[in-house]
């Protein structure tokens, strides 16, 4: 059997939180990106275009992982962040 790799995972994950995303099942989306870990959300949230479903995906992390996902985000995305969550 063929174990998997990190970069498998991470592009398993990330097509699920499209999934969830275009189905807008966001109960579900909530629970999903709250278990995984901080590393891998933030390396998600950073490889989506589209700026509105990361921002989403950002409000939807609780208090205590979103700051850890914040830290692990790129510069830009950061300041984009900041910029959006204070419209």
């Amino acid at each position: 059997m063929e174990q998997l790799n990190w970069e498998s995972v991470i592009e398993y994950e990330e097509e699920y939180i499209k999934e969830l995303l275009e189905k807008k099942d966001y109960q579900k989306l909530r629970e999903y990106i709250n278990e995984m870990h901080y590393i891998d959300i933030s390396e998600i949230i950073s490889k989506l275009d589209n700026h509105a479903e990361a921002i989403l995906l950002f409000r939807m992390l609780k208090p205590e992982n979103a700051s850890q996902v914040f830290s692990f985000i790129d510069m830009e995305r950061q300041v984009n962040f900041i910029t959006s969550l204070k419209e």
